[in-house]
Order: C-alpha cells, then sequence, then structure tokens
C-alpha cells in the first residue's frame, strides 16, 4: 500500500547541546505542548555532547522520540570519536531513531584534500554501522553555506549517492524543505530541516527543526506519513501525562506508557500496526481519565475527548486493514 506523499513535516523537533543544560520534565511537557515531539540532544565526547542521558531522560518521560547528533571534530579518530558517542548515550542507545553526524566549522583544522575530508567521515559512518546502527538510521547535518566551501565538501554528492539522508541546517523560519542551489541531495531525501536557530522553547534553550520522514526514510505506510494520526497521537500522550498526575497509581502506568511510546515512535512501525497502539494506548489514557475526573482540569483531555481519540483509533485501524 502507499500513501500519497505529504509535503510538510510530519512533526516538529528541538536539538540541543550541553549548553542548554538539563532538558527538566516541565521544559519537555511544555515543548511537547508545543508540538514538538522529538528531541535531537548533542552525544560523545568535545564539547557538545557530555548532557545527552540527562537531556534524553526527561524528553523520554514526557513522551518525545529520541535522536542523536554527533559533532565530528578533525583531527581526531573519527572511529574512536564515534565510539564515544555511542557510550555517552548509555542505555538510552535503542530508543534513538535517527543519528546524526554534524559536520561544519570546529575548532580543528580540516584534512587538506577534499577525499581526505570524505574518508575521514565515511569511517564515521562506517563505525556506525558496525556497532549496529542502522543505515536507514544515519543522516548528514550541515547547511549549504557549509558544503560548498572550497575547504569543506565542495558540494559533493558522495553521501547522497550512497544513500544517507539530509538533515539542512537553513535559518528562514520556513518549515518546508528548501535545499541550496545546486543541493546534491533531491528534496525527497531531505529529511529534517533546521529552520530555527537558538530560540525559548518550553523555557529551554534550542534549535528547531521540521522532520519529514521517520528513520526507516520511507514515507510509504510509516508512522510519519498520516498527519492526522499524528496529531492524534501527540495530543494523547500530553493527555496521559497531565492524565496520570492524578492517579495514585500514576507512576507505574506512566512508565508503562512511556514505554509504549518510544517503541511506536522510536521503531518507526507501520500504520497499522500505530492504529492497533493508538487504540490501546488510548484504552489506558481512558481508564485513568476514568479513575480521575470526568472532566477537563485545562491540562488533560476529559473522558469524553479520549473516547473520541478511540474512536479515531477504531476507525483509522479498520481502514487500514489488508
Amino acid at each position: 500500500m502507499t500513501l500519497p506523499a505529504i509535503e510538510g513535516p510530519v512533526t516538529l523537533a528541538v536539538d540541543m547541546s550541553q549548553w542548554g543544560g538539563d532538558f527538566t520534565l516541565t521544559e519537555a511537557r511544555a515543548a511537547m505542548a508545543q508540538g514538538y515531539s522529538m528531541c535531537i540532544p548533542a552525544a560523545g565526547p568535545g564539547g557538545y555532547g557530555k548532557m545527552y542521558r540527562y537531556q534524553a531522560d526527561d524528553a523520554l518521560r514526557a513522551g518525545m522520540s529520541l535522536g542523536a547528533y554527533i559533532f565530528l571534530e578533525w583531527g581526531n579518530d573519527p572511529r574512536q570519536w564515534v565510539a564515544a558517542a555511542l557510550n555517552s548515550v548509555g542505555e538510552y542507545r535503542d530508543q534513538i531513531g535517527y543519528w546524526a553526524l554534524d559536520l561544519e566549522d570546529n575548532i580543528n583544522t580540516p584534512p587538506p584534500t577534499l577525499q581526505e575530508r570524505i574518508d575521514y567521515a565515511w569511517a564515521a559512518l562506517d563505525q556506525l554501522q558496525e556497532f549496529g546502527v542502522a543505515k536507514s538510521q544515519l543522516i548528514i547535518y550541515t547547511g549549504g553555506w557549509y558544503w560548498v566551501r572550497g575547504d569543506a565538501f565542495q558540494n559533493t554528492d558522495y553521501f547522497a549517492k550512497q544513500g544517507y539522508g539530509l538533515w539542512e541546517s537553513y535559518y528562514d523560519e520556513n518549515k518546508n524543505r528548501n535545499g541550496w542551489y545546486d543541493c546534491p541531495w533531491p528534496t525527497e531525501k531531505i529529511y529534517i530541516t533546521q529552520y530555527g536557530g537558538t530560540q525559548d522553547v518550553g523555557g529551554q534553550s534550542v534549535d528547531v527543526n521540521a522532520v519529514y520522514r521517520m528513520p526507516n526514510g520511507d514515507r510509504s505506510g510509516t508512522l510519519g506519513e498520516d498527519m492526522a494520526a499524528i496529531e492524534e497521537l501527540n495530543k494523547l500522550k500530553i493527555a496521559l501525562f497531565a492524565g496520570s498526575e492524578r492517579d495514585s497509581q500514576g507512576w507505574s502506568d506512566q512508565q508503562r506508557l512511556e514505554y509504549a511510546n518510544y517503541i511506536i515512535e522510536a521503531k518507526g512501525q507501520s500504520m497499522l500496526d500505530l492504529a492497533a497502539s493508538a487504540i490501546s494506548l488510548s484504552k489506558d489514557a481512558l481508564a485513568i481519565a476514568s479513575n480521575g475526573s470526568d472532566g477537563s482540569d485545562g491540562d488533560s483531555l476529559s473522558v469524553a475527548e479520549f473516547q473520541a481519540i478511540l474512536a479515531a483509533a477504531a476507525a483509522k485501524a479498520e481502514s487500514f486493514k489488508p
């Protein structure tokens, strides 16, 4: 089954480094409420990735899915650099959807030739795959302002031809995919656009991104394909955690529901699986809401609204049956 292409983003994401400090549960929930359902912290050594676990922890607890980016610094062993990055994410490794290799200016001098720079980046990507990261999860983060330069990658199409997607940096506040003049990646291979530089989201200083594809790089029948389903699920997640706080048994329920959430999002299940999972989550949410309050308290959905989500999920599941 092939679903029609969607031009706009399937979700929004924040990315951050250690300079943002901890990403608190309050901040993560506020970001979710503003429509940002993915968090992509920096991982690894150097001056960027030392806060990954602290930032990932409350992002997951708030219902966000996870990515990771590795700021590659010239002059180091790229394989050791990547190994350190994988180690830095600890127990969150299996919950990460996208892994991005960040290629841009850094404090060290790049190798003198284009081929050496390509080989350097390639070694990092190869090491990630040797450690078990799927190629479909790997993307290149860069911007046209850097990629085309003579002392950078001279607009090479090498990585695009190898099948790696692009996370494009272009601060124009436009959530549509842009590319740049003579960009070697076709539009459909631009998986994320970083459309805004540092700004306040939920009380935290982050960069903002539009995400067009889930980590398997395929919009056909994947979680990211259906905007209505994404909106329903995000609304449900916000309500779940607000609702669970009213229940004396809330923490055990919340942990169970969080686990279901990141399985749905980080693993990129099919639309049929998504619909089934949405039904299960909706039933759990309805039970929590019923134990708490029959009306909306302004932060969570009412029982009637939960029932409406459940009905929509059931109809979606029926529509996707083989």
